[in-house]
């Protein structure tokens, strides 16, 4: 049994998302290359990148790949697809990180660092 074509094309859309978007928001001066950030905290950014790559191919590859039961291989694929997303939810449990995804100050960073990243010269990434 195949998966759909439709389905394919979606998981690879969302893989590709997952390892492009990623270095898009986070491979700037906002993040890996902001010289306030301690060696540790860039480190772990990296690991994030990596991870995102890692799972977004993963997504693609078993999107394309063959396999005789249709059911798991929807199933792992989209798992793939959704474990970079649901790794993003234990920081709302953790109370420093809570407060500081709330504050203002982090919500502008990120503005800037996309309005910077994509809008400063349209149609060009840095």
């Amino acid at each position: 049994m195949f998966m759909p074509l439709a389905s394919r094309l979606l998981y690879t859309l969302v893989g590709a998302i997952i390892a492009i978007g990623s270095f898009a928001a986070d491979y700037n001066e906002t993040h890996i290359f902001n010289p306030n950030w301690p060696p540790h905290a860039k480190f772990h950014g990296g690991q994030t990148l990596s991870m995102s790559v890692l799972l977004g191919l993963m997504t693609i590859v078993f999107a394309w790949r063959k396999a005789s039961d249709w059911t798991t291989a929807v199933i792992t694929t989209a798992a793939f697809a959704a474990l970079y997303w649901i790794s993003q939810l234990p920081r709302s449990f953790i109370p420093v990180l809570r407060s500081l995804i709330r504050s203002s100050s982090l919500r502008t960073a990120i503005r800037s660092g996309l309005r910077s990243r994509f809008i400063s010269k349209p149609g060009v990434l840095r």
